[in-house]
């Protein structure tokens, strides 16, 4: 298929990252560019100074981790993030990794979560497809490749250990090999622009933050494969960045190329059309989702039904999700899948070849399906490439591809339905 071959190997993720939502739901990490990787050892934290520095306080973290809480069973898992060849979560104080690893000095599988060095009271994690980024005391926090300056630490070294970013941020994201944050209600991002993801209208990467252009009073934030959006006033939508599917959601696509589908970018926001009074958002490799008034609507590719309106039909704006029963509380997207938190827990929809859909099947829906087995209630989840996690009662379960040991169960075998996470 010509999207998978130009796809190979980018997941999507992201979802709603809010200032008062400690566990981001999805979200968010693949894309049309690098397939390289990374991560962790040992050494100590390092920082990198801002000018306008703030909210720069307890920085200095000198206690041990939580253990396992033998009296409720429960891992301490506070947030999850599915990324492309791997997952990440923050729990027991701690920021955790598991799948494909790659260090400085080389990549490795984990087929259970290794513990992020110098990551203690990190939270809000988010994986991209080889770079990593949390938010702690009101800091963000990134580490792993860094080609493409996504660390954002103003330098293109790779670094084993969480590097200082910016200051007084609530929420962070990760795209393919780009990052955005959420600071003072303002959207900033960092790292590859050759789609416009950074949002300044230009497509000249930047190793530091720079602001996304005409975005005030955003209440959330999400990121995805090579483009991103956010809610703003009144809930309504604004993404950036790629564009050649219609994830804009503006209806309107513009080619900065000869050949169709390529390098179709906007490289400052635009308005979704026909969505207001959004609660929820996630964006994927090549879509994105919203919640409005407890119903899914999405837009962008849709040739395995990740769109679930029963087609698999390309949308350029808003359709609605059909047979979810809501009101939905939280939605995540991945590569080519999504799903809906609701109160009769997860449904997903759209590609399930390594049955990241959870239904025990390896058959596509471009309808809602229940994930089997499940336990409740479920309080964040998220969506990878092929696969999908989430959080019930402080443990994590994860479901789909497990060629890496991306489900942190100890083996490499796809499962079908949840599997729990062992830590």
């Amino acid at each position: 298929m010509f999207l998978g071959a130009l796809l190979a190997g980018c997941s999507a993720r992201v979802a709603e990252l809010t200032p008062d939502n400690a566990a981001p739901v999805g979200t968010s990490n693949a894309a049309l560019v690098s397939t390289i990787a990374n991560k962790i050892p040992k050494t100590n934290l390092k920082e990198v100074a801002e000018a306008d520095d703030e909210n720069d306080e307890n920085d200095d973290v000198t206690e041990t981790a939580p253990e396992f809480d033998q009296a409720t069973g429960s891992d301490g898992v506070t947030s999850i993030s599915a990324g492309t060849y791997g997952s990440c979560a923050t729990a027991r104080g701690s920021a955790y990794c598991w799948g494909y690893v790659s260090l400085v000095a080389g990549p490795g599988i984990h087929p259970t979560p290794l513990q992020v060095p110098g990551s203690l009271h990190m939270k809000k994690i988010s994986e991209g497809t080889s770079h990593y980024c949390a938010v702690r005391e009101h800091s963000v926090y990134c580490w792993g490749v860094n080609f493409t300056g996504q660390i954002g630490d103003g330098t293109t070294n790779p670094s084993d250990v969480p590097v200082r970013v910016l200051n007084g941020a609530s929420a962070v994201g990760t795209g393919s090999d780009y990052s955005c944050a959420l600071k003072n209600q303002k959207v900033h991002c960092w790292g590859a622009n050759t789609s416009g993801m950074l949002g300044n209208n230009s497509t000249t990467p930047s190793l530091v933050p720079v602001k996304v252009l005409g975005l005030d009073n955003i209440k959330a934030l999400a990121v995805g494969g090579s483009h991103s959006c956010a809610i703003g006033k009144r809930g309504k939508i604004y993404c950036w960045g790629e564009n050649s599917f219609g994830q804009l959601g503006n209806d309107h696509i513009e080619c900065e190329s000869t050949f169709p589908g390529l390098q179709c970018y906007t490289a400052a926001p635009v308005e979704v059309k026909g969505i207001e009074g959004a609660t929820a958002l996630a964006v994927g490799s090549i879509h994105t989702c919203a919640v409005v008034e407890g119903a899914v609507y999405c837009w962008g590719y849709n040739a395995v039904g990740q769109l679930g309106d029963g087609t698999h039909v390309d949308a350029h704006v808003a359709v609605k999700v059909q047979g979810l029963v809501g009101p939905v509380r939280a939605i995540a997207a991945g590569f080519e899948h999504t799903c809906a938190l609701t109160d009769d827990g997860v449904w997903c929809w759209g590609t399930n070849e390594s049955g990241e859909l959870g239904d025990g099947s390896i058959l596509d829906s471009a309808f809602p399906v229940a994930v089997q087995g499940l336990p409740s209630p479920v309080s964040a989840f998220d969506a990878g490439d092929q696969h999908t996690c989430a959080i019930v009662s402080g443990n994590a379960f994860c479901w789909g591809r497990n060629q890496n040991s991306q489900l942190g169960n100890g083996s490499d075998q796809n499962a079908l339905t949840p599997t729990r996470v062992q830590f």
